[in-house]
């Protein structure tokens, strides 16, 4: 049976550009033993409504990078078949 982890996020960055309006959103996943987990699929939603605004999986390091964020308050979703998933709060700013 498949022991079900918390995910948790290491080293998330957030980088912006002043002039674009626009951030980029990047960090690793790993495991509790801080274990890189590959192909988690990462979901930015708008915390107004919950529309899915932009999307991607990590790679097989754990990475990942969502760019072109327009500024505002979202909900991060992490999902793994083999993991509970993570989900947060994060502003762009």
């Amino acid at each position: 049976m498949i022991k079900f982890n918390l995910l948790i996020f290491g080293l998330l960055l957030l980088s912006f550009s002043s002039f674009s309006q626009k951030g980029t959103l990047s960090g690793t996943v790993n495991d509790l033993e801080k274990n890189p987990i590959q192909n988690v699929v990462i979901s930015l939603l708008t915390q107004k409504d919950s529309i899915l605004h932009r999307f991607t999986r990590s790679n097989n390091e754990g990475k990942f990078l969502v760019k072109n964020i327009k500024f505002g308050k979202y909900i991060v979703i992490t999902s793994h078949n083999q993991f509970v998933d993570y989900v947060d709060e994060i502003e762009i700013k």
